[in-house]
């Protein structure tokens, strides 16, 4: 196997140096993901959230990735690269960390450090559950098998859980308090990622007789800038890229979006 090109995390530059770059309040976002949305949702809608006007997509093609024109630090995307107004340049890699950076970078994490580590564990849960359903696709010969339990075992322990939690919090549209935060943002992203897929109204029905996870899918959506960015033609096109990213991926006897 020939490695692909690296971006290195370490450099000359001292650390202590880099996150003073991460303060800088002018510094600029692009995001580094494909042309789809799937994981590079939460981070994307995040920036859209956040207001900035210094941020933008890059989108790698499978054709320059083969070709090895594209350098990331661990062979994957997505990336977010920042410069400072310096000229300090900084990449973070693995879409988790871009979320939980952005999130914090952006007022995402709750009022105090309980409810940081409580939005924390409520979008890693959400994480977990994307990471268990994209195992499921990884062998076509138990394809249908594998998502079969992941509908009807998976799924349903992950919305008992969740909705325990929501409930406690007054079913409100929020996992934490009452503003939107990191967890809220990823559930709608995970929901959307389950929508792409040729069987997604298998998993989007299980979805959808959740109330409370339902209110929190709404209340995302009704934020002004967020439904601002998904109504874009970019994020329209992000979306039509997922269908056709995942329309190889069926399996029999499921329903399929028209």
């Amino acid at each position: 196997m020939i490695p692909f090109p690296k971006i290195a995390l370490h450099t000359d530059v001292s650390s202590a140096d880099v996150s003073k770059a991460l303060t800088d309040p002018n510094k600029t976002f692009t995001f580094v993901y494909w042309e789809i949305v799937s994981v590079g949702g939460t981070a994307r809608d995040i920036l859209a959230y956040s207001k900035t006007k210094n941020w933008k997509s890059e989108h790698p093609t499978m054709e320059k990735w083969k070709a090895k024109e594209f350098s990331t630090p661990l062979s994957y995307f997505p990336i977010l690269k920042m410069t400072a107004s310096t000229g300090q340049e900084i990449v973070l890699a693995e879409a988790m960390v871009i979320d939980v950076y952005l999130a914090e970078e952006f007022g995402l994490l709750g009022d105090n450090k309980y409810e940081e580590l409580t939005i924390k564990a409520f979008n890693s849960s959400v994480h977990f559950l994307m990471e268990r359903f994209f195992r499921s696709l990884s062998s076509t010969t138990e394809r249908k098998q594998n998502i079969d339990t992941f509908i009807d075992y998976f799924l349903p322990k992950f919305i008992y859980d969740h909705e325990f939690h929501l409930r406690n919090n007054g079913s409100n549209g929020h996992y934490v308090g009452n503003k939107l935060s990191l967890a809220d943002i990823h559930l709608a992203n995970a929901i959307h990622l389950f929508q792409t897929m040729p069987f997604g109204k298998r998993i989007d029905d299980v979805f959808c007789k959740s109330v409370p996870i339902r209110k929190v899918l709404e209340t995302v959506l009704a934020n002004p800038e967020i439904a601002a960015w998904r109504n874009s033609d970019e994020f329209k096109r992000l979306e039509k890229g997922s269908h056709e990213w995942y329309a190889p991926f069926t399996i029999p006897d499921s329903p399929t979006e028209d």
